[in-house]
């Protein structure tokens, strides 16, 4: 599956080495505007989510130099709507770090990145970011209550699209189609980002706990009700002697005009 975090650019585990300052409160707010927190991600913690707005031209560029945030060396390398993404996942991140810990620096760079350019929660805190071209969140939460978050954000796949990545990111799709899914409530397209989308926030929640990469193959489709939107996922690969093979995951999600949110915990013990 995709990294958590930097999803769509090169993995690279260097680091720039280069002290930066935080972004002025204005040019922040002009260039990643604060938006309502979409369900269910605001069930699962202290949210902050934001829109970005269209950029042209050099204005996008501009955002790497303004922000000057300590990021992976291969972004400097990725197209400038990627990098704007990231940094706009980040600045989320510290924003709702500094709700559930009020003396957390609200600075972009005290949120350390670890060795695969996924997140580095201050001790005692769980989190999971995500972004797309068009918006970016970030939920965190007291790792009392949960031991892993996974939270994701995809744009409403193509008819073709979803045709076309079906059988990679559903595998057991032949043998789930005798169950009724997907609902007649649900398209082909919504019903396959959904899953997609499900399968991330899975991945994002259960890896940082067993130090596993997984793939799509690893978590299966039991359930998909699109009216109390719910996708029941079971682990079909023992990842830890804490995270094994037949594991349920009760993943929430929901849907706007061009959006599939989704967002899953591991209760504490």
């Amino acid at each position: 599956m995709r990294d958590p975090e930097t999803a769509n650019l090169a993995a690279d585990p260097e680091m720039t080495d280069a002290s930066r300052d935080s972004l002025p409160v204005d040019d922040m707010q002009r260039r990643f505007r604060r938006i309502e927190v979409p369900l269910p991600l605001a069930e699962y913690g202290h949210a902050h989510a934001v829109a970005l707005e269209e950029c042209v031209g050099d204005d996008c560029g501009a955002d790497v130099e303004v922000c000057r945030i300590d990021v992976p060396r291969t972004l400097g390398r990725a197209v400038p709507r990627r990098v704007r993404s990231y940094l706009a996942g980040r600045h989320c991140a510290a924003r709702a770090i500094s709700a559930l810990l009020p003396g957390f620096p609200n600075r972009r760079e005290a949120l350390a990145t670890g060795a695969h350019g996924s997140p580095v929660w201050p001790p005692a805190v769980v989190g999971s970011i995500t972004h797309s071209a068009r918006l970016a969140a970030a939920v965190v939460a007291p790792i009392d209550r949960w031991r892993g978050l996974g939270v994701d954000c995809e744009r409403v796949m193509t008819a073709e699209v979803a045709d076309e990545i079906v059988s990679r990111i559903i595998p057991e799709m032949e043998a789930i189609r005798r169950t009724g899914v997907p609902p007649h409530s649900m398209t082909w397209p919504l019903f396959v980002t959904a899953v997609f989308s499900a399968k991330e926030s899975v991945y994002k929640c259960l890896s940082p706990i067993t130090g596993t990469f997984f793939d799509f193959d690893a978590v299966e489709l039991e359930n998909i009700d699109a009216g109390a939107g719910t996708v029941l996922m079971r682990l079909v690969q023992t990842l830890s002697p804490e995270v094994s093979a037949g594991m349920l995951l009760h993943v929430r999600f929901s849907v706007d005009q061009e959006h599939v949110f989704t967002a899953v915990g591991l209760p504490a013990a």
